[in-house]
């Protein structure tokens, strides 16, 4: 079990070209959230590309160098976020000494969260693991599938049948299932 520092945890959130918010602390823990941004689509060689804060101005694709106002963004700013709960006791500002307590990272979107996570083991090699599972969460709120209203997806997993364990995609808004993954 590695101990580290909020000031360790907040370096490797860093790294991740999302940007990251302390929100507050929770169940005795810190906790941080990171917008996915905006995933936009070159209509010259449809290339899809990242952009941390889409704001509906010209923008160039990094592949062709088209310039475009990509007004059809594939996820737009503040649509998905990625919630981490640190592991970190804010009272003494280390990860906590329990072998119980794993960093977590949830998918969350503005309709609500997915019960989809990930968990990191605080054994040694925790930073990489982290960027690496944050990476795969990012990957899927980029993918996401849109219901007919223009919502979100947010993956969840089958409880029972025929199905049972099989992840899927589903508007929490409107109910509406949307795809198998």
């Amino acid at each position: 079990m590695e101990i580290f520092t909020r000031a360790q945890f907040e370096a490797v959130l860093d790294k991740l070209p999302l940007g990251f918010e302390y929100i507050g602390c929770d169940s005795g823990q810190l906790e941080y959230k990171a917008s996915v941004g905006s995933q936009l689509q070159c209509p010259a060689c449809r290339t899809k590309f990242y952009v941390p804060q889409y704001d509906g101005r010209e923008s160039i694709c990094p592949a062709c160098k088209h310039r475009d106002t990509y007004s059809d963004a594939v996820v737009q700013a503040g649509e998905m976020q990625l919630l981490f709960f640190s592991s970190i006791d804010p009272a003494t500002g280390k990860s906590r000494a329990s072998g119980k307590d794993s960093i977590r990272i949830l998918l969350i979107s503005e309709a609500g969260y997915s019960k989809v996570g990930r968990w990191t083991t605080r054994l040694p090699g925790w930073e990489d693991r982290l960027l690496k599972k944050a990476r795969e969460l990012w990957g899927a709120a980029l993918d996401a599938p849109r219901c007919k209203n223009g919502h979100k997806g947010l993956m969840f997993k089958t409880k029972s049948g025929q199905n049972h364990g099989r992840w899927f995609w589903k508007c929490i808004r409107c109910q509406q299932w949307l795809a198998w993954l």
